[in-house]
């Protein structure tokens, strides 16, 4: 895991749910115990935008995720695969990578939340995630927090 990089997975109980609240910031639409599995909520908690790309779908991706905002979409999925967050300059269109996770859409959801800032080059942006423990929450995103393949 890269420095830039920090991970943070609920595996269950109370104590670890709360930890895991506070650390994404209790993120609009996003909670830990509302992901259900194939959900992927991305938000973009810096000070930057973010792209989540999937990779091993030929580059598949979601539109820019505007800083301050959270995006929610159902992304399904079989096989183990890799989601790769990029983060995105505030005053060119360069871009530099946030973080990746691992994920398989039909064990479980998976929350994604790029914080930190640009500066020093994007030095100071990182990534945390957090998972929905079993038999919590809702199984699909919050209202209104949809995405263009939630079914």
């Amino acid at each position: 895991m890269s420095a830039r990089t920090k991970t943070t997975v609920a595996a269950g109980g109370a104590a670890v749910l709360l930890a895991v609240t506070a650390v994404v910031g209790g993120a609009t639409g996003a909670s830990a115990s509302g992901i259900g599995k194939g959900y992927v909520p991305v938000c973009a908690q810096g000070n930057y935008g973010v792209t989540a790309e999937f990779p091993h779908r030929g580059g598949i991706s979601t539109t820019c995720i505007p800083r301050g905002t959270c995006s929610c979409g159902y992304w399904g999925g079989t096989s183990r695969e890799p989601i790769e967050v990029t983060g995105w300059f505030n005053t060119s269109d360069n871009s530099f990578k946030a973080g990746a996770v691992w994920y398989k859409g039909n064990s479980s959801g998976i929350g994604i939340g790029a914080e930190g800032t640009t500066s020093n080059g994007g030095a100071g942006a990182y990534m945390v995630t957090w998972q929905r423990p079993a038999g919590q929450g809702p199984s699909r995103c919050p209202s209104g927090r949809r995405g263009p393949r939630d079914p």
